[in-house]
This record gives C-alpha cells, structure tokens and sequence, in this order.
C-alpha cells in the first residue's frame, strides 16, 4: 500500500515538473517572437516612460505593446487603445507572462513594461527569467519602500541592479548624454524626457519623430495636473502631486510647478494622504515635515491610520475627519487664503484617487 502511494506520488511530481518545462520552454517561445523588449524600473516616472515611450515607437512605425503597473494598471495596446490588467488578487509578477502573450498574440514587434517587484529576488525573477529584455531603462533611485530596500540611494541602486539582465543595454534618466540635457517640457519631468530621448536615439529614431511622439502620450490620472477651483468668488489651485509618493520627487515637482503658478512665491498646503499598508512611506513623510528647514508648507492636512503619529511631530497638520473628495475640498477652500496651492501628496490609491476625479469634475480651469 505504501509503496503504491509512493508511487502516484512520483508520477504526480514528475507530471508537474513536465508541466513546467513545457510551460516555461512556451514561454521562451513566446518571448522569441518580440524581437525588441524594453523593461523601465526605478522609484519614479516609470509610468510616465512607458507611455511616453510607447507613443514615440507607435510613431517611427512599431507595433508596440506596453503595460503599466503604477496609478492605473494598464495594458496599451498597438493601436494606443488601453485595456485595464485584471487582477484576482494583489500585483503579482507572474503576470508578466500575460503581457508576454498578448505581444505574441497581436504579433508586436516591440514590448516595453514597467519593473513591478519590490524585493531584490523578485527583480532577478521578473529580469532574468520573465521578461529578459534586450533594453532596460532606469528612472531614478528614490528612497521608497525603505522597510525592504534601505534609506540611502545606494541602498536603491543596489536594488536596481538586480533589473540589470547581462548583454542588455542599460540606460538611466541622471546619465543621459550632455546635449539631451537643456530638454524640458511643461507636463513631463525632465529626466524622463531624457530617458526617452536617450533611448529612443540609440534606436536610429529621428527627433522631430520623438517630439511627435510625445506631444501624442496618454498619460494617466498620475499626471501632475494643477486645478484651478473657484467657490464663493475665491480661487485655489490644487495640483495632483499624489503620485509623487516620496519628498524627493515632490520637492522636483513644487520646482517645476512654481513656473506655472501666477503667484510667487506661492502659499504651499498639504493634502496627505497616507496608507495603512505603507508604514515605512510614512515615517518617510513624518521625518522630512519635522523638519523646519525642509518643510515648504503653511499647513498640512492628514487622512489615514497614521494622521495622529504625525500629528504629534508636526505642529502645523490637522487630521481630516472625512474622506469625502467634496468635504475635504471645501473644508480647505474655507481654511486658506485665495490663491493657496494646494498639493495632493502621498498615494494616489484610494482617497487619492477619488480626490483627483473630483477636482478634474469641479474645475474651471486646468493649467
């Protein structure tokens, strides 16, 4: 009887090591049918590149699919349709097999997708044995997701270099070469724009093609919009800085905003949002506003599990009662004085999320 039993066992373990070679020699055969694949990783922007970059190849004639893991989940199809990724349950890289199919199936010639581990031995996995790109580009190395990468920038480069696959083509966003660095535009960073120039270059695409491109992006709901709102004869404007996540990249965005703010200096308010699920984001927020010297803001209004821990170490925040988008909204219009910029921080998850959608209702003008 024992032995029997041993035996389906063995035949059951070897039909699923069967199942596995088979499956995983499909997907090599898949992923042999998408001559040119592109992975795009870092802290910030790596949205942003995907689409932006996208656009540009659908421009020089690719047939290209891209996938997007960042505010809206997203499959971009060659035609530049979307198609929202369906999840079951929480992000998982497995699903990076998918997209692979997809390409295969509308016979693409060009696959870009972000990077969506956070753990060192998720980027080797998803890198090395998912997607194995033939270009990866980095974004930036943000401090984000401290409690499994560490504080320092080295620390995120290192994590980075898991994405690395050998024989690839690296490109990075704060290495691109000197004559791409007077780029600019109104509603991208300047790094990202780079980063897309950069790469777009070493693939012989002319520039007045990529200027083409870009002027033609979709970008999702974590564009970093400002909206002006009037209620009662007095304006504010709020500005969608939820997807910005960390004070660094807020910090570059306060920068780039000032320039299309008729006042200045402007009278900065927060809106931060925090999540239950990201504890280390928010010892991230609390450090950098206890900061006299750093904090750019007048006040600061918080929502979220943590609200009362920042509360005690920032003397300038209020704990917002409600998550309703239009409460909030005109709790703060009647707090601040016209003209106040106000900026969505945090996560765009959520509340974030809902807080966009209403403004982009309820606005008059967007900038």
């Amino acid at each position: 009887m024992i032995t029997e039993l041993i035996v389906v066992l063995l035949s059951f373990l070897a039909g699923y090591l069967l199942l596995l070679v088979l499956e995983q020699h499909q997907h090599q055969r898949r992923l042999d049918k998408i001559p040119l694949r592109i992975t795009v990783s870092g802290t910030r922007g790596k949205t942003s590149v995907v689409r932006l970059l996208a656009s540009v190849l659908r421009e020089a004639g690719y047939r290209v699919m891209a996938k997007t893991t960042g505010s809206e989940a997203q499959y971009i199809l060659p035609d530049g349709h979307t198609k929202t990724v369906v999840r079951k349950g929480s992000p998982n890289i497995i699903e990076q097999k998918k997209v692979i199919r997809l390409a295969a199936r509308y016979r693409c010639d060009c696959l870009i997708t972000e990077i969506m581990s956070i753990r060192p031995e998720n980027h080797r996995v998803e890198t090395r044995h998912l997607l194995r790109p033939h270009l990866t580009l980095i974004t930036n190395c943000y401090p984000d997701h401290l409690n499994v990468a560490g504080p320092s920038d080295e620390d995120m480069k290192a994590l980075y270099d898991h994405d690395r696959l050998p024989g690839a083509k690296i490109f990075t966003g704060w290495n691109a070469p000197e004559e791409l660095n007077s780029i600019s535009g109104d509603n991208h960073f300047e790094e990202n724009l780079r980063l897309v120039y950069q790469t777009a270059h070493y693939l012989n695409i002319k520039t007045h093609t990529i200027t083409k491109g870009i002027q033609k992006t979709r970008m999702d709901i974590g564009q970093p919009d400002i909206f002006q709102i009037t209620r009662n004869e007095k304006s504010l404007f709020f500005v969608n800085a939820f997807a910005a996540n960390d004070p660094v990249s807020t910090e570059k965005l306060i920068k780039k905003i000032r320039n299309r703010l008729p006042a200045d200096p402007p009278l900065l308010t927060g809106l931060l949002i925090l999540r239950k699920d990201r504890g280390a984001r928010s010892i991230q927020w609390m450090n950098y506003l206890g900061k006299t010297e750093k904090n750019p803001f007048e006040k600061i209004y918080l929502s979220g599990l943590h609200a009362p821990v920042l509360k005690r170490k920032i003397p300038q925040c209020e704990i917002l009662k409600s998550t309703d988008p239009e409460t909030i909204t005109r709790l703060i219009m009647t707090q601040s004085p016209p003209h106040t910029v106000v900026l969505g921080l945090g996560n765009i998850r959520g509340p974030g999320k809902q807080m966009i959608e209403y403004w982009q209702n309820i606005s008059h003008h967007k900038l």
